[in-house]
């Protein structure tokens, strides 16, 4: 096999493995204001208040703690949303900041 093809094959495979079960899982909101106001609207969601900052818990489809930032922050506005992944490999915190 030439290099070229080797590298085309290495490619594709390495593509299609990120898009399996183990690949991040996408954000899904652009805009903060958006992930908050339908976060907020969730009926299975859970929101605290924590020292200024609101945080979601949603435990499905997997377990989603979404933190965002207060307004008096430096980094507002921003949301942290951690994701606990359990896959066949172990259990997995993936983290996505907007």
């Amino acid at each position: 096999m030439n290099k070229l093809a080797l590298a085309v094959t290495l490619a594709l495979a390495t593509a299609a493995h990120a898009q399996g079960a183990d690949a991040p899982r996408p954000l899904g909101y652009t805009r903060v204001a958006d992930a908050l106001a339908a976060l907020q609207k969730a009926p299975d969601a859970r929101i605290t208040h924590p020292d200024g900052w609101t945080v979601i818990t949603v435990p499905k489809p997997e377990l989603a703690v979404w933190s965002f930032v207060p307004r008096e922050h430096d980094a507002y506005p921003a949301v942290v949303r951690r994701l606990i992944r359990k896959t066949d490999k172990g259990t997995f915190v993936e983290m996505k900041v907007l």
